[in-house]
């Protein structure tokens, strides 16, 4: 009981959104603020999207019918496996409890929560959690955490969200940022919701070799403007084809450097050589096909994938007076965690 009761003490209020000040008020199933502007509450989450960005519109879309299509995607144990490794990896956690410790006794918001993979993998520790989707992921989310006490769950963008200033320990964006119309502006929009002394965990795309970014774009221009199911069936050709680029055993030797290409000297696992410098195409011999056909879909078929330079990130952190704990460059992107100073 005392735990559930500090729980409900961290739990950020709803105000409104536009001010982050005004309380809401509950009437008949509603959210109502005193300018009047009315939020929707439905299924246990409440709604306050308002977009009138096509692009982030059709991002939303693109995300909603990914999760609900798959819900249990990132939930199955051989996921949660893969995923607490790849965690541990780029966020710098030698264990486990290096992340309870960041999340127990917190109150902490997962912004951009999808259908609650990362969230499963703090949701045991006692803490006070938000859930923030834009995209009708959020049901997916709730429906599989409902049971949950300690998560409060809310459909809203990341630049728009009804809390006051800091109000949040712990701010978790992992793989969500670069999806919306303007990487760095909702960055900002998040930090101003971080207490201080508190943690940013964010991470984000990084720019790739010059070959990868141009086919990238050329696909993503074909593909977003397609129906999810459409696009869907697509991604399915794709993923063949580098699962047949999987089964070639032989490696790719590069003999020279070539930098205009962003390719070194070495020895490559061609389907990996071909994922990372020429265009992604995903395989993963551990996942079932359609699981690798998410990984695909996610990439291309979102209108928003930005991607950024380490040093596009760091000024970033300077700007919005955010302390570098961890910064790891990757093959695939930019991991922080940093603590707000100002």
């Amino acid at each position: 009981m005392a735990e559930d009761e500090a729980r409900t003490r961290m739990t950020p209020q709803f105000v409104d959104p536009d001010d982050r000040d005004s309380p809401l008020d509950h009437q008949n199933g509603e959210l109502v603020s005193a300018a009047g502007r009315r939020f929707r509450v439905v299924d246990g989450v409440a709604d306050f999207t308002s977009t009138s960005d096509a692009g982030q519109q059709q991002t939303a879309d693109s995300f909603g019918y990914k999760w609900n299509r798959q819900p249990d995607w990132g939930h199955k144990p051989e996921h949660q496996s893969v995923m607490r490794q790849v965690w541990a990896d780029v966020f710098g956690w030698p264990e486990a409890r290096t992340l309870e410790d960041l999340m127990r006794g917190r109150a902490v918001l997962d912004a951009g929560c999808g259908s609650g993979a990362s969230l499963g993998q703090f949701v045991e520790w006692p803490a006070s959690i938000v859930a923030a989707d834009i995209s009708d992921a959020i049901y997916a989310c709730r429906r599989r955490f409902a049971s949950r006490t300690n998560i409060v769950f809310i459909k809203a963008d990341v630049t728009r969200l009804p809390f006051p200033d800091r109000s949040f320990d712990v701010i978790w964006s992992a793989g969500v940022l670069h999806h919306t119309p303007d990487t760095a502006r909702s960055l900002a929009a998040l930090v101003r919701h971080l207490r201080i002394a508190g943690r940013m965990v964010i991470y984000v795309y990084g720019r790739k070799a010059p070959v990868r970014e141009f086919v990238d774009d050329f696909i993503r221009q074909q593909i977003a403007d397609l129906p999810p199911e459409q696009a869907w069936r697509r991604m399915e050709a794709l993923t063949r084809f580098a699962r047949s680029l999987s089964a070639i055993k032989t490696p790719l030797q590069i003999e020279e450097d070539l930098p205009e290409l962003g390719f070194a000297k070495g020895s490559y696992d061609l389907q990996r050589f071909v994922y990372y410098k020429l265009f992604k195409c995903f395989w993963n011999d551990a996942l079932d096909f359609d699981d690798n056909v998410h990984v695909n879909f996610d990439w291309y078929h979102p209108r928003y994938a930005h991607r950024h330079s380490p040093d596009e990130v760091r000024q970033w952190l300077v700007d919005l007076g955010l302390a570098t704990e961890h910064f790891h460059v990757s093959e695939s992107g930019i991991s922080v965690i940093a603590r707000r100073t100002a």
